[in-house]
Parts: C-alpha cells; sequence; structure tokens
C-alpha cells in the first residue's frame, strides 16, 4: 500500500470524524507527549525492575533476558488489550475501559519485590516476582500507546488518516527513558525513590490522558481496509519481521554481558539501539536507511564472523560490532514493517501482530536457546536470521563493492596481528566463500554464513573437555597448549590447573602463592575456619591442611560439579582440609550456616565482575557478623573493565575498619593480574600482609542494596 493509498479516506469516515484540530501543530504535539510520558515510563521501569532482583538472583546476566522476555510478553497482552477494546467495544465506552484500564494500576504503587529466590528455578522465581511487582503498570502502559494513536486517528486532523508518526515519537520516549537511567536516576537516586517518582508520573499520565479524552469522539467505520481483511500471509509476515531483531536484541545483550558485567548500562544500550530502529524505521527516511543497512550487513557479518572465530579480543570490538549487527538487522527488518503497514484502521492489530513477533523472539532467546545450546549461540543465530532478510534488498550491481570491502577489511586484520595459520586460513576460506557467493545471489549469503559461523562457533584455544549453561554462566573447560585445564565463562577465566604430564596442586592464575591470594593465605591462612563466596574451580583449598575448615558458598551446582571432576581439577579432591559446599547465594546464605569465620574470602563472579550486592553496606555487615572479632575479610575485585577498589575502601570507610589493596602483575604466564582488597576491624592485622598492601582508595559514593552506580566505576 502507497502513501496515496494511505491518504484515501472515505466519504462516510469524514462524515462521522468531528471537529476537534483547531491548530496543526498544537494537537499532535499533545497526544505525541503523552506517547512520549507513557513510553518513558514504560521503559524505565524495566532496568529499575531488573537491578531490583539481582541481589536475590546472584547478579547473572540471565536476569536481564528473563526479564526482557517477560516484558514482551506482557507488551503482547497490553496490545491484546488495545485490539480488543479499539475492536470490539464500540462507542465511547472503548474510551472509559481504555482509562479504566490505567488507573488500576495506581493501587499497587509503589511497587516492591520479594526475596529469597529458589535454586531449584530462578527463571519461574523471576517470573512470578515481576509479575506480581510491575505487571499490572507496565500492562497499562503497553496498552496506552497503541490506543493513544487510534484515538488521534478518530480526529480531523489532516494526519488523522497516517497516526503512525506517533509510534516514533513514543519510541523517543522510550529511547530517552532507558538512557536516562543508568546516566541520570540510577546515580542519583535510590530503588525506593525510584519507585516513587514513577508513581507520581504515572498519575501526572493518568491526568494528562483525560484531558485528551475531552479531545476526541469515537467513530465505528465500516470499512477497514481496501482489501478483504488481511492475509495470514501478511500477518505472518509481520510476525518474522518483528521476531528476528527481538532476537537479536537478546542475543546481543548475553553475549556481550557475558564477557563484561551484568548491570544496567549493558542492558539498556543494546535495547536503545533497538529502540532507535523503531524511531528511524518508522519515518520519512526508512527506505533509505533499510536499503544502507542492507549493504552494511555483509561487511558486519565478515567481523562479527572473524570476531566470534577468536581472532579479534578487543573489547571494543567485542562490544561495537554486535551493537552495529543489532542496528542494522533493526532496521531492516522494521523499515520492512513500515512499508507494509495497513490502513490507520487496522493500527491496533499491526501493533499486535508486531507484539507477537517481538514474544517469539523473545521467548527464543530467553527461554529456548539456554535449554537447546550449552554455549551462547543466539548470537550467531541471529545473524544467521538477519543475513535472511537480505534477498532482494541488495542491487547486483552494488555486490562487487561489497566484496572488495569485506576482502580489503580481511587483509587488514590480518595485518594488524594474526599469527595462527589455522585461524587465517579459516577466515580466508570463509571469506573467499562469501565473497563468491555475494557476488551472486544475496539468498544464498544465509547458509553461508550459517556454515561459516558453525566452524567458527566450534574453535577454541584447545580441546574442550567439558561444557555447560545454566541460568547464572556459560561454562567451559579447556585444556590448553601449556597443558593447563583452564575454566572460561566467556572470555574470563574462572580458574586453572597444570594437568601435564599430571596434575599440580599448584593454584594458577589469580591464585599464584606470589600473588595477593598466596600473601593472604601466607599470613591468615592457618585460621581453622574459612569461608570462599565463589568456589570456581576450588584453587583455595589448596591451601589448607586437616587442621582447617574450608566452607565454600556456590551458586550454581553446575561449577561444584566441574571441580569435584577428578579428571578436570583435583584441587577439591586432593585437598587435606575439611570441606564443606553450601549451595545458594553467599550472602544470603551465610547466616543459614551460623559459622564465625576467621577468613572470609569474596570471590564471587557474574561475568567480569563480583556482583552489585555483594559489595553493599549490607552486605558488608553480614560479612561482619558472619567473622570473629578477630577476623578479616578479603575482597576479590580484579576486573578489566571497573575500579572496585573505592567501592570497598568507601564501605570500610562508612564502618570505621581499615582496608588495605594490592595489584599484582605477573612475570609468567602462570599467574594472571589481580588485584585484592583485605577488611579488618583493626590496622594492626593488616601490618605484616607486606610493603605491596597500601592503604585502599576512598570512593565518593556509598553502596547499598537501594543505591549503586557502576557507571561511575568504568575505568
Amino acid at each position: 500500500m502507497t502513501d496515496n493509498d494511505r491518504a484515501v479516506i472515505t466519504a462516510s469516515e469524514k462524515a462521522q470524524a468531528p471537529v476537534q484540530a483547531r491548530y496543526s501543530w498544537a494537537l499532535p504535539a499533545c497526544f505525541g507527549l503523552a506517547g512520549f510520558l507513557a513510553a518513558f515510563l514504560l521503559f524505565t521501569i524495566e532496568p529499575l525492575a531488573a537491578k531490583a532482583l539481582l541481589p536475590t538472583l546472584g547478579g547473572s546476566a540471565a536476569v536481564w533476558n528473563t526479564a526482557m522476555a517477560f516484558f514482551q510478553m506482557v507488551l503482547l497482552l497490553g496490545y491484546l488489550a488495545a485490539h480488543i477494546s479499539n475492536t470490539w467495544i464500540r462507542g465511547r465506552t472503548r474510551v472509559w475501559v481504555q482509562l479504566a484500564i490505567l488507573v488500576g494500576p495506581v493501587l499497587l504503587l509503589p511497587f516492591s519485590f520479594a526475596s529469597g529466590a529458589p535454586t531449584d528455578s530462578p527463571v519461574a522465581w523471576e517470573l512470578s516476582a515481576l509479575s506480581l511487582a510491575v505487571g499490572a503498570p507496565f500492562l497499562a502502559l503497553a496498552s496506552f500507546s497503541p490506543t493513544l494513536q487510534r484515538w488521534f486517528s478518530w480526529t480531523e486532523h489532516p494526519r488523522a488518516h497516517d497516526p503512525f508518526f506517533l509510534y516514533a515519537a513514543s519510541n523517543v520516549g522510550s529511547f530517552v527513558g532507558l538512557l536516562a537511567y543508568p546516566f541520570v536516576v540510577e546515580p542519583n537516586f535510590g530503588l525506593t525513590a525510584q519507585a516513587g517518582i514513577f508513581r507520581w508520573l504515572y498519575v501526572a499520565l493518568i491526568v494528562f490522558a483525560g484531558g485528551l479524552l475531552t479531545r476526541v469522539r469515537p467513530v465505528d467505520p465500516a470499512h477497514v481496509d481496501s482489501s478483504d481483511g488481511i492475509p495470514w500471509q501478511r500477518r505472518l509476515r509481520w510476525i518474522w519481521w518483528a521476531a528476528v531483531p527481538s532476537f537479536g536484541l537478546l542475543a546481543v545483550t548475553r553475549h556481550i554481558a557475558t564477557d563484561v558485567a551484568s548491570f544496567p548500562l549493558l542492558w539498556v544500550i543494546p535495547l536503545a539501539l533497538y529502540l532507535a530502529t523503531f524511531i528511524l524505521a518508522f519515518s520519512s527516511r526508512s527506505e533509505v536507511l533499510r536499503r544502507i543497512a542492507a549493504r552494511a550487513f555483509p561487511l558486519l557479518a565478515v567481523i562479527a564472523l572473524t570476531a566470534t572465530s577468536g581472532v579479534l579480543t578487543n573489547l571494543f570490538v567485542g562490544i561495537a560490532v554486535p551493537l552495529a549487527v543489532l542496528l542494522t538487522s533493526g532496521l531492516i527488518a522494521h523499515g520492512r514493517l513500515y512499508a507494509d503497514r495497513p490502513f490507520a484502521s487496522n493500527l491496533t492489530e499491526f501493533y499486535l501482530w508486531i507484539s507477537v513477533g517481538g514474544a517469539v523472539g523473545g521467548m527464543l532467546a530467553a527461554f529456548v536457546a539456554p535449554v537447546v545450546f550449552n554455549s551462547i549461540a543466539e548470537y550467531p543465530v541471529a545473524l544467521v536470521a538477519t543475513a535472511l532478510l537480505l534477498k532482494g534488498e541488495i542491487e547486483a550491481r552494488k555486490r562487487v563493492r561489497f566484496v572488495l570491502g569485506a576482502l580489503f577489511l580481511l587483509l587488514l586484520l590480518i595485518a594488524i596481528g594474526l599469527s595462527d595459520i589455522n585461524t587465517i586460513a579459516l577466515v580466508v576460506g570463509v571469506a573467499g566463500a562469501v565473497a563468491f557467493l555475494l557476488a551472486g545471489r544475496s539468498a544464498w549469503f544465509a547458509p553461508l554464513l550459517g556454515v561459516a559461523l558453525l566452524v567458527a562457533h566450534s574453535q577454541s584455544d584447545g580441546q574442550v573437555l567439558a561444557r555447560e549453561r545454566t541460568f547464572y554462566g556459560v561454562y567451559r573447560v579447556v585444556a590448553n597448549n601449556e597443558g593447563n585445564h583452564v575454566l572460561v565463562s566467556g572470555t574470563t577465566i574462572h580458574g586453572a590447573q597444570k594437568f601435564s604430564p599430571r596434575p599440580s596442586p599448584k593454584p594458577l592464575v589469580y591464585y599464584v602463592p606470589e600473588g595477593p591470594t598466596g600473601q593472604i593465605m601466607a599470613r591468615f591462612g592457618d585460621q581453622a575456619e574459612i569461608g570462599v563466596i565463589g568456589l570456581g574451580v576450588g584453587s583455595v583449598a589448596s591451601y589448607v591442611n586437616s587442621d582447617q575448615t574450608l566452607t565454600f558458598f556456590e551458586i550454581d551446582p553446575a561449577v561444584l560439579d566441574v571441580a569435584m571432576d577428578k579428571n578436570l581439577f583435583t584441587f577439591l579432591s586432593e585437598s587435606e582440609g575439611n570441606l564443606h559446599f553450601v549451595l545458594g547465594d553467599g550472602r544470603l546464605m551465610l547466616p543459614e550456616v551460623n559459622r564465625k569465620f576467621q577468613l572470609l574470602i569474596v570471590d564471587a563472579f557474574s561475568s567480569d565482575a563480583i556482583p552489585v550486592h555483594l559489595l553493599t553496606l549490607e552486605a558488608m555487615r553480614a560479612y561482619l557478623e558472619s567473622t570473629s572479632p578477630g577476623g578479616v575479610i578479603a575482597f576479590h575485585v580484579s576486573n578489566r573493565h571497573l575500579d572496585l577498589e573505592p567501592v570497598v575502601g568507601r564501605l570500610a570507610d562508612e564502618l570505621n575498619l581499615s582496608a588495605v589493596a594490592s595489584s599484582y602483575f605477573p612475570s609468567d604466564s602462570d599467574g594472571a593480574p589481580t588485584q585484592y582488597v583485605v577488611v579488618a576491624r583493626d590496622q594492626s592485622q593488616l601490618s605484616e600482609l607486606g610493603d605491596n598492601w597500601t592503604p585502599a582508595r576512598l570512593g565518593t559514593e556509598l553502596w547499598t542494596d537501594d543505591f549503586s552506580n557502576l557507571l561511575g566505576v568504568l575505568r
């Protein structure tokens, strides 16, 4: 359907339409502002809710993906409610029904979350917690956006026949809300204050919506579309086009969060880009942007393939390339949706099918992929799915430029430092095949890319001995070329042991005797009661003897299984100490074991960082409650992207504790850059650690369960 076709309004509709618009700019501005506010609230509540759940779910990157899938499902229910109220209910009753849907959740605000997640079904617990806390207001806000556009179509404004520009306006609100959360809301307001602000803005939206009701008068047009209804093939296309970028959104988010950290900034950037594609695609420049994205995607696919094969490990590439892939995927798919949009009379149904596609993509990525795949395979799948959209998008005469660009990029990558001849052969071979087939039909690009990604995704730094994926992480144990067994999650190492020619009792990487861990154990490791939050491969167990009790707290049973497997690691099986294992979040389980530790090591990691809820004032108080009067607490804060020493230093200062820190940079491959902060009640307890231990730096912000600011500690 062309824009000229869309501009046709039947004479009967004109006769029924009330005279509403007295000024050409005022009415759309008011509707746009209402849509902006609703979307702002809708997409502010998402990172707010997910952050509130992190303390009870161990800080896993899966928390956000599960929350995203939940919100997409509720968005679908909201669009369904809007479609029903605007299609099945006649006259002005439908307006009051929508207002009632919006008013109802006020009674549940401000929202709060339950605590105490079970370890056996964290996904079910999270979905239940989200439903009870924010399900009702989110559903109401989701139903309001398409309804608002329907209301505008009932006016006599010149743009009433094509109100889809309001969809772009609402997405601007979503975009602003998402970016405001990590940069403005989170650094300045605690969770309690955030919930209160949300309530008052929600009430303001209700007042605004009530005012708009006086400006609309519903009509019941008999004519629905220029054709005899919308065929199912067209609806299925809408679902497919909406599902691909939705799946890609969660795939890219999990791909990035696994290697960096799980916190709102890294959650909202992919989602903000995803929303930006809606804004751009539902605009007058939609077709041009879609063509540009289609031409750029093959080049991005070659870069992504190279990075996936392990050749490129640069942090910028690791984040920027997946985000660029998500941007192009959204522009292509959402651009097609905009080009195929129906008449305004079918507006709510159109958005309903878009939300069906979004929910399908989200559920596949959040619930199906973790069961089907034992690695983060969603990202390669998203690349192939986007490639399937390219058919018909790339003009034949343009393909040669893509071929030359891809090959030039490949040669550049090789020139800047590739050394592994097998990897070079793989990439050159794949790029050659890509170049050959790009010169032909674009329909062949997707299966070729799929095969290439399958080969690249299977590559590793050594022989893969074990691989497992759970709610809390994706793990693999690799036997590298140096004869070491290494536990890896994404690109982060969580422990290693030399296995050639026989298992060595000496711990490696962060736990070498000459590093901070060895110094801490040399000074405090002779204590009778030692606790460790975070198991890894059990490296600390190599330091204890038969007179000592060592208690490990581990949230993920899969990690315990790996550490206990003698064919993978032997630190636990060969330890002389009396070992105990407590499954569950360490902070939550400390009161349950009722022990007084003389040394407590906080060594838990989600992605590449300690979960935020283990670095708050409340957490520090829990640690003090579980340590003896002369006990010390050691924080392992090694991290590539976050500077967490000032956070721990500020906590210690708040409670009048002494804190020292040390950074270690190894001279050989056995060790790894390591940073620790040790906290004690008395400075004299820390004096014998060594000259390389200095007073911990103090941060300016005190982290609590209600407030944290990871943006402020980025390196």
